[in-house]
This record gives structure tokens, C-alpha cells and sequence, in this order.
């Protein structure tokens, strides 16, 4: 990655083929298996948050998000001041500056958070979340967001995947 060298990391994400990174003069990087062959790619777009799904990416920029797309086109996806953003294999869940929850791509067992006639969305879409959320994460098959005092989970989830255990180490 001697792209990298020199330049400061503010962000960096991993998928199962690429991995992206944003550097501190906005810089967004991707590299690995591409999916347009290529095994690296540069866009200078003042970038300031990177999640990686499985052939896309997505962007948090100063008042917009951006998605890189599976034949490597660059778009906007939604004015929205990105606080954080997540990525599963085929979605993305972001949070706003203000904790609002949106998401993006395709849910086909309900981890976009859009009921079920929603399957597949281009764009930002906002989520019902119930307050304000604090934080966001995205897996293969369901999404999270947590709230000041609550933790909500959709999509499909093993139950054994929210069983609370304690460990001593």
C-alpha cells in the first residue's frame, strides 16, 4: 500500500474483496479486488468517513454522501451530513450529524430497516429509528443502532447473537 505512505489515515474500512481508506486531505482510497479489475483507485473528493461492502462503497463527504458502485461509477446518494456510516455486504447504514438513520442498497431478509416491501433502494432512505441514534453498525443479514438507552437490531439475526454472556479473562 505504498499509496498510503506519507499520508495521514482518518478512516478505514474492510470488506470481504477491497478495503477503503480517507485521508486527512480528503482523499478516498480503495484497493483489493475491484470490481472493475483494477486493484487500487483514487477519488478526490474531500471525503471524510469510508465503508466497504462487498462491490461498493460508500462516501461520507461535508454535506452529502457518495457511492461508489459495482462498475465503479461515482455518485451521489443523498444530502446527508454523515456523522458515521456502515457497511454489510450489500447495504449500508449511515447516521446523520443529527442521529437520524438511513440506509442504502439491497435487504432482502429486512437489514435495511424499510418493512418488506422495500428490497432494494438507489438511494438514502431513512430509517423509522424510534429517538436518536448514537451509533450504527451493518452486517451480512441485519443492521444495529443504538440509542442512549437502547440497542435496536433488525433484519435477520441469530438469537444466539444477542445472548448476553459474561466472560471472565
Amino acid at each position: 500500500m505504498e499509496f498510503l505512505v506519507n499520508k495521514k489515515v482518518t478512516d478505514i474500512s474492510a470488506g470481504r474483496k477491497m478495503s477503503g481508506a480517507v485521508t486527512q486531505s480528503g482523499e478516498a482510497w480503495l484497493w483489493g479486488e475491484l470490481p472493475n479489475g483494477s486493484s487500487q483507485a483514487c477519488f478526490k473528493i474531500s471525503a471524510t468517513s469510508v465503508g466497504v461492502g462487498w462491490n461498493f462503497a460508500v462516501f461520507g463527504l461535508e454535506e452529502e454522501c457518495m457511492m461508489v458502485d459495482e462498475v465503479m461509477d461515482l455518485r451521489s446518494i443523498g444530502s446527508v451530513k454523515v456523522k458515521e456510516l456502515d457497511c454489510g455486504d450489500s447495504h449500508a447504514v449511515v447516521m446523520s450529524e443529527e442521529g437520524r438513520v438511513f440506509s442504502i442498497g439491497t435487504g432482502e431478509v429486512g437489514q435495511l430497516g424499510l418493512g418488506s416491501s422495500m428490497l432494494s433502494v438507489s438511494s438514502l432512505t431513512e430509517v423509522a429509528f424510534p429517538g436518536v441514534a448514537g451509533k450504527v453498525l451493518a452486517s451480512n443479514e441485519f443492521s444495529v443502532a443504538l440509542s442512549q438507552s437502547s440497542v435496536y437490531v433488525w433484519g435477520l439475526v441469530n438469537p444466539k447473537q444477542l445472548e448476553a454472556q459474561t466472560r471472565k479473562f
